[in-house]
């Protein structure tokens, strides 16, 4: 008994190779593949028209703040000078700008002396959750600190936060000064990083307390 075929309209196929049809047989296991890699798509309506428009020119967008950045970073002529900080415990209640996100006071005595005294070309946070997060990412608020995490878990954030880093920085010295507890410290291996931890070996309120002071001090940690 002849099988018909399916999807006539599918031009020039290459017979089957297990039943041998030039087109879509419906009983073979084989055709039935050849059919959802070959069958003529239906077109897209115009509203997934402008959607895939949209997602194109975001990422073209998104390619040009890189490549200008990177840039910028090169005319430096000198190691890029970035802050890494920690996130807090003590964050809002709603998704908004990283930078806005961690209310804790030993992050926000952080970020202002990598604003104001260290003049960092560039801020990072670390965090417990989403590992490398810049200032201006809006993230929504979460439950994770590497304080509570295994020994095995804290070395899978390193090693993936240091890999993080190293893909921030393409082909740049870096002058990282690490501002953060000492269980956030990321395992980045490469000549081209140099690391400063000014608050090795403090105890919380002592960070804080050297944070202040070099702020009403004008002068570098």
């Amino acid at each position: 008994m002849h099988t018909p075929d399916l999807f006539p309209e599918v031009p020039r196929l290459a017979p089957c190779s297990l039943c041998g049809a030039s087109g879509i047989r419906n009983t073979c296991t084989r055709c039935d593949l050849r059919r959802r890699l070959f069958a003529p798509r239906a077109p897209l309506t115009p509203e997934e028209e402008n959607a895939s428009e949209e997602a194109r020119l975001e990422r073209a967008e998104s390619a040009r703040q890189v490549r200008e950045r990177l840039e910028r970073l090169q005319r430096l002529q000198r190691p890029v000078r970035v802050a890494l900080l920690g996130c807090s415990a003590t964050k809002g209640n709603s998704a908004v700008p990283a930078e806005s996100l961690y209310k804790g006071r030993l992050f926000r005595t952080s970020l202002a002396y990598a604003r104001s005294v260290l003049c960092a070309d560039e801020i990072l946070i670390l965090s417990a959750f989403h590992g490398v997060v810049e200032l201006n990412r809006v993230i929504a608020p979460y439950e994770r600190s590497l304080a509570t995490a295994s020994k095995d878990e804290r070395n899978d954030w390193a090693w993936r936060v240091g890999s993080m880093l190293k893909e921030t920085f393409p082909g740049l010295d870096v002058e990282a000064h690490f501002l953060a507890g000492h269980a956030y410290f990321p395992r980045v291996f490469s000549a081209a990083w140099t690391f400063r931890t000014p608050l090795a070996g403090l105890a919380l309120g002592q960070r804080y307390a050297a944070l202040i002071s070099a702020i009403e001090a004008g002068r570098l940690l």
